[in-house]
């Protein structure tokens, strides 16, 4: 979130709200991310219409893996030094 101290996520979540932003990704490309208040229809509406979900580290990444499959949404995985 806001927030959160600079390390939270390595930094990765903050950088990708701000290119976000910045580069009006919702309206050019229908990606999606932010807080609540950037997500009109909640949550959950928007993981059931996804095709992919990205699951950025953050406090560990298997709460939002897990949300991303049960709502039948593949989630993409960003961490370093994981491998199959």
């Amino acid at each position: 979130g806001v927030h959160r101290l600079a390390w939270y996520s390595r930094g990765i979540r903050q950088k990708l709200y701000t290119l976000a932003k910045e580069h009006k990704w919702r309206e050019k490309y229908n990606i999606m991310i932010g807080f609540p208040h950037d997500l009109p229809q909640g949550y959950s509406e928007w993981l059931v219409r996804a095709k992919f979900c990205l699951v950025a580290p953050g406090d560990g990444w298997s709460a939002r893996a897990e949300d991303a499959v049960l709502h039948g949404c593949v989630p993409v995985l960003t961490a370093d030094g994981v491998t199959p």
